[in-house]
């Protein structure tokens, strides 16, 4: 899977979750945002090799 996460971009193996994708990148899932294929994923969905992922960081403030 395509994985773009802060100014670089990853070639990753799928067949794992959100949730574990975040962990393996040491990326706190509170404050970044996850998109899959250009939708909004949840921590459980899955990613397979097909996957691409944007990782976000969430901006809060006003």
């Amino acid at each position: 899977m395509k994985v773009v996460f802060e100014d670089e971009v990853l070639d990753l193996e799928g067949g794992i979750s959100v949730r574990e994708l975040l962990i393996s990148l040491d990326v706190d899932s509170d404050r970044y945002i996850v998109l899959k294929d250009k939708k909004m994923a949840d921590l459980d969905s899955f990613l397979d090799d097909g996957s691409e992922v944007l990782i976000i960081k969430a901006v809060v403030g006003g």
